[in-house]
């Protein structure tokens, strides 16, 4: 991506950063605190785009004014060097998120193109250490910001000379390891019991813990210690409290997959006779051989959103 293609990507931060400033000057919008807020925020999110932007143009302008010296032309490239490393430096800390990975599922026509989809990621993440599983046409990857870093593959691959299309669906991966609050839970103790209801204890060692947002309950009676009935009911706790959630994931996940179904737009064309891939996103050729053999990083390095 040359000087030019960036400076008009970063346009639109410019233009909207006056277009908030404005508004928050309105007194019809002064009164609104929750849209204020909302315009604020916005606004310091692309405040360093915007201030990007005007130092290209800047250099652009000095560019072609000091084209015939070069001494002050070498200056304004460094400059803008410069001004590009911490572009980048901005843009990578957007790739961030709190999630512990992602999931890739490529919807295809044929296996052919899903195995070339599959390749891509799948040497692309291993190439930068994240942990790999591959479950058919569905990708499980463990580790930090991957899913920041990939959502933007949603949407619709086309390969051009088959005349066929691929969906990608990019899901977050959620820790299953619950933090189980303690005003979150009732616990109960009482006498275990033995055959035929008697008691067997005259100690309430046995536990009943109710979750109360979820209405879940357990009880253990089965160790011989009230320590050790709490330590058990906890960890069946747990794996109820994650049974359900990985359950309330699903059934979110198929409404999420219907809802961008219904959106979805063309991320990449690839023509593989001519070993080339348009990436529609950030408007520009990239080798495919390259994108297929882990080199798919250099889509991401181009990425400025």
């Amino acid at each position: 991506m040359n000087l030019e293609e960036i400076i008009n990507k970063l346009n639109k931060y410019y233009e909207r950063k006056l277009e908030i400033e404005s508004l928050l000057e309105s007194p019809e919008i002064s009164i609104d605190r929750k849209l204020t807020s909302r315009l604020s925020k916005e606004l310091y999110s692309i405040v360093p785009y915007a201030d990007i932007f005007q130092e290209l143009k800047e250099c652009q302008e000095e560019i072609e004014l000091f084209k015939n010296d070069p001494r002050v032309l070498s200056q304004v490239e460094n400059k803008v060097d410069g001004i590009l490393s911490n572009l980048k430096r901005i843009s990578s800390g957007k790739m961030v998120d709190e999630y512990e990975g992602a999931i890739i599922e490529i919807v295809s026509p044929t296996q052919t193109i899903s195995n070339k989809l599959l390749d891509m990621y799948v040497s692309y993440c291993r190439k930068e250490g994240y942990s790999v599983n591959l479950d058919g046409s569905i990708i499980t990857v463990s580790g930090l910001n991957i899913y920041a870093k990939l959502k933007r593959e949603i949407g619709i691959h086309r390969f051009v000379d088959i005349k066929q299309d691929a969906s990608v669906f990019v899901y977050p991966l959620f820790n299953y390891n619950l933090v189980i609050n303690d005003k979150d839970i009732r616990v109960d103790y009482y006498h275990s019991s033995g055959a035929g209801g008697q008691n067997v204890n005259k100690v309430e060692t046995a536990i009943r813990i109710t979750h109360i947002p979820t209405g879940i309950v357990v009880n253990c009676q089965d160790e011989r210690s009230q320590k050790q009935n709490k330590d058990r009911a906890f960890e069946m706790l747990r794996e109820k409290l994650s049974e359900k959630s990985l359950k309330d994931d699903k059934e979110r996940l198929i409404k999420e997959k219907k809802t961008i179904q219904k959106s979805m737009k063309l991320v990449r064309e690839y023509r593989l006779k001519n070993n080339s891939a348009y990436d529609a996103i950030n408007n520009r050729e990239y080798d495919v051989s390259q994108l297929f053999n882990g080199g798919f990083d250099i889509i991401l390095n181009d990425v400025i959103v």
